[in-house]
């Protein structure tokens, strides 16, 4: 929901698709939410966002995604299961439909040939919240041709976001490596009785 708010709200229609009807009232409340937080703090004023919901289309309907020029899956991290709704996908979008994946964990390797576009397939990692976290990770993967990374790059800026660019396809991507080398130096540390498990979250907690 985050991520369809960010292109609605940027004034792009949207489509959330999902086989749970009962998914879109909830996401309709966080987003009717979060759009009252960015309000409030006066993020975006009233206008812009009684301009965001009208502009999401919800369907449990895949083929409902046959206009889109690019299409963000975001589903469990589960490579069978991506690639069984990638299958379905390769029938049902238009051959130049680039479609990204919001994957934080699986590289592009494992999903490409499943996709039946592999030149027009790359990811587009999101952080939560993404409707405040403005970063993007954008792979080019060994078969991602420049002008889709170009292009989500360049649509991923339009929409107020900073994407940046991973040039090699890897596990985990850039971001989540610096996290989990900051985590085993952590353990590392408290293993070793230099610091308490409690003050080390102090030090990075605070500082």
């Amino acid at each position: 929901h985050g991520i369809a708010q960010i292109f609605a709200t940027a004034g792009h229609p949207v489509v959330m698709v999902d086989q749970d009807p009962t998914a879109f009232d909830r996401a309709r409340d966080k987003i009717r939410q979060n759009l009252d937080l960015l309000t409030e703090y006066e993020w975006i004023d009233a206008s812009t966002a009684a301009s965001v919901l009208p502009r999401i289309t919800t369907s449990t309907d895949l083929s409902m995604l046959v206009p889109s020029d690019l299409v963000i899956e975001a589903i469990a991290e589960d490579v069978d299961i991506k690639r069984e709704i990638y299958g379905e996908l390769s029938h049902t979008l238009r051959p130049e439909t680039i479609l990204a994946t919001n994957t934080s964990s699986i590289p592009l390797y494992a999903l490409a040939d499943a996709t039946g576009r592999p030149d027009r397939f790359t990811t587009a990692h999101f952080f939560r919240p993404a409707y405040i976290i403005p970063m993007v990770e954008v792979t080019k993967g060994t078969q991602t041709s420049e002008e889709t990374v170009t292009r989500v790059i360049t649509l991923l800026r339009g929409a107020g976001l900073r994407p940046v660019r991973i040039n090699v396809d890897l596990p985990g991507q850039v971001a989540n490596r610096l996290r989990q080398a900051l985590f085993r130096e952590a353990l590392d540390l408290v293993e070793r009785g230099v610091i308490s498990a409690e003050d080390i979250d102090e030090l990075a907690g605070f500082s």
